[in-house]
């Protein structure tokens, strides 16, 4: 049923017209499944509305998608407006603000397509507007504070971000760093990167609601060491992937030298083979023309990460191989199985990208070191 889930994609984007043959009743029925487990109802609810008539799903599917895709608009628009709000909130309170990832991709996408993308939280990276010393530790107390406020337990910092439950009308994750890697010299690189960024962004309108999102030769890097951190952490959904793949479009429109140059640091932070991977599994899922590739196909390494995202679906919720384990987070003995789990769940992925899998443990290690002594601190 791939094939026929890639083609609707491609319809939805407008890389295809309709489906090589009409699907029976129970292939539908399958490929709704295929969709919800990689969070594309929306998106492929808009290619079934394109679709010729003698095409189309029973109307028990239909119906459902339908409402499946009445409440992917609602979260939109939901979401639109509170990130307008939170990055006017954070203005007032003295910092710079950048939603990440997320409602700040729908720039990117065609407006047909953009209520139709399944929204998750807010992920927004912030920095201290009047520049001093200790920047992430200032965010990372603002972010404590806005808890305590609300009376709400103190979330634990985590080394790129803090997550806060119930503290606005949807959860949001204040970011002092976009993202990390796990070996040290890569880390290093993405930070120093990171920090060119930091204070500049654009200003995107969508649904009428207007808030600050990163460049697109920001997000051409960025996003794509988010994709990658997710294959370790929890798994890729094709989601992530459509995103990306709006944001190569609009890279495409850019000069030469952006473009070369978004290459050259994904190099520095040793992601060539996994972008090469990337590239087929755009080309193979969505059709994506050839002219907006960053770099040369891997067939190869296509394959496997295209496996991967299609066995683990959104944030790797359906990949069985991975062991869930039970208990509280604070739990000591639960975080050390927790991390041999994930340690025995990468060591798939050694021969395809060894320092990121060697390097992680070391990470993780040093990772509980620096929040349980309260590094963030000094």
């Amino acid at each position: 049923m791939n094939r026929y889930f890639f083609e609707l994609l491609q319809i939805a984007i407008g890389n295809r017209k309709e489906l090589t043959r009409k699907l029976t009743d129970e292939e539908w029925e399958s490929l709704y499944g295929i969709c919800e487990k990689q969070t594309l109802l929306g998106i492929a609810f808009a290619a079934v509305e394109r679709l010729p008539k003698e095409q189309y799903p029973p109307f028990e599917v239909l119906a459902e998608w339908v409402h499946d895709a009445q409440v992917v608009k609602e979260r939109n628009e939901k979401l639109n407006a509170e990130c307008e709000a939170l990055a006017r909130h954070l203005k007032h309170d003295g910092l710079w603000s950048c939603i990440l990832k997320g409602q700040s991709n729908l720039v990117n996408y065609p407006e047909y397509l953009r209520e139709c993308r399944t929204a998750g939280d807010i992920d927004v990276w912030c920095a201290p507007i009047s520049k001093q010393n200790k920047g992430e530790r200032k965010v990372i107390e603002y972010a404590l504070s806005c808890s305590r406020a609300v009376n709400q337990p103190v979330p634990e910092v985590r080394y790129h971000h803090v997550e806060l439950d119930n503290v606005y009308p949807v959860d949001v994750e204040i970011h002092h760093r976009p993202s990390f890697m796990c070996s040290p010299l890569r880390n290093i690189r993405l930070r120093d990167w990171c920090r060119k960024f930091e204070g500049a962004n654009e200003i995107a309108c969508v649904d009428g609601h207007k808030f600050p999102v990163p460049s697109v030769s920001f997000n051409a890097v960025y996003q794509l060491v988010h994709i990658y951190r997710h294959l370790f952490d929890e798994g890729i959904g094709l989601r992530q992937i459509l995103d990306y793949y709006f944001v190569l479009c609009r890279l495409g429109e850019e000069r030469l030298e952006t473009r070369d140059e978004c290459l050259r640091q994904i190099e520095r932070f040793g992601m060539k083979r996994f972008a090469s991977a990337m590239m087929y599994v755009l080309q193979t899922v969505f059709a994506m023309p050839d002219k907006y590739l960053i770099c040369l196909p891997n067939k190869e390494e296509g394959k496997f990460l295209l496996s991967e995202t299609m066995q683990a679906g959104n944030f790797g919720r359906y990949d069985e191989r991975i062991k869930r384990v039970e208990g509280s987070c604070s739990c000591m003995k639960v975080q050390w199985n927790h991390a041999f789990e994930k340690w025995k769940h990468n060591l798939r992925l050694i021969a395809h990208y060894p320092e990121e899998v060697l390097w992680e443990p070391i990470f993780r290690v040093y990772h509980l070191v620096w929040r349980k002594c309260g590094l963030w601190k000094v």
